[in-house]
């Protein structure tokens, strides 16, 4: 099975940014805050390779990301927005 890679660029960002991956099958990016809510969640397709995310309303702070396949952690995260 190939590496499933996975990047946040710009980091830190001003909440506008873009994840980047690559995955064998379709997964889901939850975005969460310092104290664990759960923020916005994202669908990831395969063919896909990279998401624009624009989330302007998140405030200044540093956020955890999960990314789950089959109900399962694939991987974690973290980014900061900076305004």
């Amino acid at each position: 099975m190939p590496p499933q890679t996975f990047n946040i660029y710009p980091n830190p960002n001003n909440g506008e940014f873009v994840f980047a991956y690559e995955i064998e099958q379709n997964a889901q990016l939850i975005i969460y805050n310092i104290t664990g809510q759960k923020m916005v969640s994202f669908d990831l397709q395969p063919e896909s390779n990279t998401l624009r995310i624009v989330e302007n309303e998140l405030e200044n702070g540093i956020y955890f990301y999960k990314v789950f396949s089959k109900d399962e952690i694939i991987h974690t995260g973290k980014f900061t927005i900076i305004k």
